[in-house]
């Protein structure tokens, strides 16, 4: 039987343990500027996957656009096609890019256009069109309200 001091450092070096990975899960996420600028913004980040890599996005209700879309709007003024084309009112994908799909962590797909400098708007939104009540968020988080 353990005695009561043996247990009373089991119990503090758990919680120092869980502690210190909470900090650094919460380091990491306001280190990171594509979850940091998503979260500023009222959005939810979420990754997904293509065959080669993970990609960061930026969920706000049903529109999902590039993570980093937002950060290069916000560091560089360097608006990005997936802001152009949402921006202009235009509501197709082609020819400014080309719809693929990707899968979120929990494996459901997510149909995204990829336009030509990488950035990406999902099909619902894109198409659904700046005024949809679907993409107030999208639309406020842009300042295009």
């Amino acid at each position: 039987m353990k005695s009561f001091k043996a247990t009373f450092i089991e119990a503090t070096v758990t919680l120092t343990v869980l502690g210190l990975t909470l900090l650094a899960t919460s380091s990491f996420a306001t280190s990171n500027p594509q979850i940091r600028e998503c979260h500023r913004l009222g959005g939810e980040f979420l990754v997904a996957e293509s065959r080669q890599d993970q990609f960061g996005f930026c969920k706000f209700d049903e529109a999902i656009i590039g993570a980093m879309d937002l950060v290069r709007q916000l560091d560089s003024q360097d608006t990005v096609g997936s802001i152009i084309t949402y921006r202009n009112f235009i509501q197709t994908c082609e020819p400014y890019g080309q719809f693929l799909t990707y899968l979120d962590l929990e494996k459901k797909p997510l149909k995204l256009c990829i336009f030509e400098d990488g950035s990406a708007l999902n099909e619902q939104a894109l198409s659904a069109g700046r005024y949809s009540p679907l993409n107030i968020k999208l639309t406020a988080a842009l300042g295009l309200d």
